[in-house]
């Protein structure tokens, strides 16, 4: 007997697996540091020196990046806020040369 051919039907594409969203990288963070009481800074931002030397009482650093490393002389005479939240740097572990990162890793 003749062989019967059954009608060919389209077969739909597989849709293309999307997997989870792709994280975004989010922006920078604003950094702000107030000296309560004059004192030594010295702060990099991405990697890089931004500011070395004296900050006198009042006097304040303004500064956005991704990734901040902190050395003073007197941590506690410093006001430090990254993005909204007030940081107190004597609960923060420091790094062994006694300087805080700070924002993303």
């Amino acid at each position: 007997p003749p062989l019967s051919v059954a009608p060919s039907t389209p077969v739909a594409a597989a849709p293309e697996f999307q997997g989870p969203p792709r994280p975004e990288r989010a922006g920078p963070q604003r950094l702000l540091i107030t000296a309560t009481t004059g004192g030594f800074v010295r702060l990099n931002r991405d990697g890089k020196l931004v500011f070395e030397g004296r900050l006198p009482a009042g006097k304040y650093l303004d500064w956005r990046g991704y990734s901040f490393e902190l050395r003073a002389s007197n941590p506690a005479g410093l006001r430090v806020e990254l993005g909204d939240a007030l940081l107190d740097l004597g609960a923060l572990k420091t790094e062994p040369d006694g300087s805080f990162r700070l924002g993303r890793k």
